[in-house]
């Protein structure tokens, strides 16, 4: 019998012992800018923060299991209502070389029927994926079946228990004014697949789509909320040469010329505070944006291409940009 030869990918870092919050409700940039002003006046490390905003916001945050600081009150003030938490893992898959393939395969975790507690987060080079504890084991089975890791997941376990402070993620400091970032880089001519829950037949086409594609197309950003009635999943290709006729059919929602860009920065992980200056950023240029990840010491944002460049504009009055690379897909 013929055996699918799996992918080999560097390997997955994995962090434990996080306290994720997820929050729905109506709202602007302006709500969740107070709301990350407050969390860094009260000099709070977020390992993760992941937001959605449609007709309502999805937000995702992630930060040390110790460290609660009674944020639910705080999430209450800003309107909040409707909000969980619980105990989760952050598993990074890397580097997946914005291939379709391998978001595809990935993305099948998400299109099973369980575990649906699951969140993806993604930057240029590594896929983050959020998962309760209770459903670790199964999502490691999962991309053990897919990938071939060239070192395996138990020495990053390891890795993780002994230098765990390697791997505190992303929010930053008033240590520095400009926060560095090693450079901006944003591709445009992206289509961002939007898709709003009711079954999960919808997202088993996406990730055949993706799995089964030619290799040409690239993924530049993969963000998703838990999944359940309500909830939304943005994938952004680099071109149309998916047939997204079905997409239509289930009334999911395809958006046109839209951008990424993605920031990397040297020490995101020792800081708190750069999720208020991207909010910063975005509430000044007045622009909207679609979603907005930080992972892994990477900043992935999506928006409409007309407004990208007057949004780096303004990300420059807040962080030190030594380079700004424009990649036409």
């Amino acid at each position: 019998m013929n055996t699918v030869e799996k992918i080999e990918l560097d390997g997955c870092k994995i962090l434990k012992n996080i306290r994720w919050f997820h929050l729905t409700g109506q709202g602007n940039t302006k709500k969740l800018l107070s709301m990350f002003q407050q969390i860094s006046k009260r000099k709070i490390n977020l390992i993760f923060v992941n937001c959605l905003l449609g007709s309502n916001i999805h937000l995702n945050i992630g930060i040390d299991l110790e460290c609660d600081f009674g944020l639910d009150e705080g999430f209450k003030k800003a309107g909040f209502s409707d909000f969980s938490k619980k105990e989760a893992i952050l598993l990074s898959v890397f580097p997946h070389k914005n291939s379709p393939t391998i978001t595809g395969k990935i993305l099948g975790i998400y299109s099973s029927s369980d575990p649906k507690e699951v969140v993806f987060i993604n930057s240029f080079s590594a896929i983050s994926i959020v998962c309760c504890k209770s459903t670790s084991k199964q999502i490691i089975k999962s991309l053990v079946k897919d990938f071939k890791f060239k070192r395996p997941i138990e020495d990053w376990c390891r890795v993780q228990r002994e230098q765990r402070h390697l791997y505190r993620e992303v929010v930053a400091s008033y240590q520095e004014k400009k926060p560095k970032v090693y450079f901006l880089e944003y591709r445009t001519n992206q289509h961002l697949i939007e898709l709003h829950f009711c079954s999960d037949n919808i997202v088993s086409y996406l990730t055949k789509v993706l799995v089964n594609s030619n290799g040409n197309q690239v993924i530049s950003f993969l963000s998703s909320s838990p999944k359940k009635r309500g909830s939304v999943l943005m994938v952004s290709v680099s071109n149309s040469e998916f047939d997204f006729s079905i997409l239509h059919q289930q009334g999911i929602s395809l958006h046109t010329d839209m951008s990424v860009f993605c920031m990397n920065g040297p020490h995101f992980g020792d800081r708190y505070g750069i999720a208020e200056l991207i909010f910063k950023a975005v509430d000044e240029a007045d622009v909207q944006v679609a979603g907005i990840s930080c992972s892994t010491n990477s900043i992935v944002g999506v928006l409409k291409s007309r407004d990208i460049e007057k949004l780096i504009s303004y990300l420059k009055d807040y962080f030190e940009i030594p380079s700004i690379i424009k990649k036409a897909c």
